[in-house]
C-alpha cells in the first residue's frame, strides 16, 4: 500500500457489529457515542481535519486516484453478492465520476464520495454490515461535535455532552451552521448503509456528529459549528 501522506480511509466491510438486523423495527438500546474532539493529525497536503483547501499533489491525486480504483475490486472479494441493490455498471460509473473530481475536490469531498458509493452496495437494504464506517480504527483525520445525539421521531435531541456542554442535554438541535435540521438528516441519508429504516435511524445520529462529514456535504466550513438549539419554551 502507498503511503504518499494524504489521508486515508477505511473501510469495515461485511464486518460492522454497528447494525440493527434484518426485519428489526426498533433501534438497537445502546446508541452510537460521539467522542471527545480529537486532534486532527496533518496531511502531507498540509491540510489538518479535512481542511477545504485542496493542494493537488502528485502524491495526493495519485493516492487518491489508486484507492478509488481499488475499491470495487476490494469489495468484489469480500462481499459474497456485491451487486444485489445495484448493478455493476452503476457502481462502476459512481466510483468514475468521483475519480474525475479528484484534483479540484476537497479531501472532505472525497470522503462523503467514498461513503455515497459504498453506500449504493445497502440501497436496498438488508446489507448494513457493508458500510465505510469512518469513526473506527484508520489514518483519516476526523473529528467530532463532543456531544451524543438521538432521533426520537423527527427531532434530534442531545442525550449526553461532555464538559462544557452538558447543560445542552435533553435539548433539542433545530439547525446546523443555519440549516434545518430536517434538510441535514436529508444531506445525509445517501451516506448511511441500511438494513432498513431502523438502521438508518441507528447510525444517522454519528454522521451528524463529524465535522468533516458536514463540510464535504457542503453543510459548514471549517471552524467551529454553529448549532440551533430549542431552549423547550419557544426560544432558540
Amino acid at each position: 500500500m502507498l503511503n504518499t501522506g494524504y489521508p486515508r480511509i477505511w473501510l469495515a466491510l461485511v464486518l460492522s457489529s454497528v447494525v440493527v438486523a434484518c426485519g428489526t423495527t426498533s433501534p438497537s438500546s445502546t446508541a452510537p457515542t460521539a467522542s471527545t474532539t480529537a486532534a486532527p493529525a496533518g496531511s502531507a497536503t498540509g491540510q489538518t481535519g479535512g481542511s477545504p483547501a485542496p493542494a493537488s499533489t502528485p502524491d495526493r491525486v495519485a493516492g487518491w486516484q489508486g484507492d478509488l480504483a481499488l475499491l470495487i475490486p476490494g469489495m468484489e472479494r469480500l462481499h459474497k453478492d456485491l451487486y444485489h441493490s445495484v448493478d455493476k455498471q452503476t457502481l462502476a460509473d459512481a466510483v468514475a465520476e468521483l475519480r474525475a473530481t479528484v484534483p479540484t475536490a476537497t479531501d472532505d469531498q472525497l470522503l462523503d464520495g467514498v461513503l455515497r458509493v459504498v453506500a449504493l452496495v445497502s440501497a436496498g437494504g438488508c446489507d448494513a454490515h457493508t458500510g465505510a464506517y469512518v469513526w473506527g480504527s484508520g489514518s483519516y483525520p476526523l473529528d467530532a461535535i463532543p456531544l451524543r445525539v438521538w432521533l426520537f421521531g423527527d427531532d434530534v435531541d442531545v442525550v449526553a455532552a461532555l464538559a462544557p456542554y452538558q447543560d445542552l442535554v435533553g435539548k433539542r438541535i433545530v439547525s446546523i451552521e443555519g440549516h434545518p435540521i430536517a434538510d441535514v438528516i436529508e444531506a445525509i441519508d445517501p451516506l448511511v448503509p441500511r438494513d432498513n429504516e431502523q438502521t438508518v435511524r441507528l447510525l444517522t445520529p454519528r454522521f451528524l456528529l463529524i465535522p468533516q462529514v458536514l463540510r464535504g456535504l457542503g453543510l459548514a466550513d471549517v471552524g467551529s459549528i454553529t448549532l440551533g438549539i430549542d431552549a423547550g419554551d419557544g426560544t432558540q
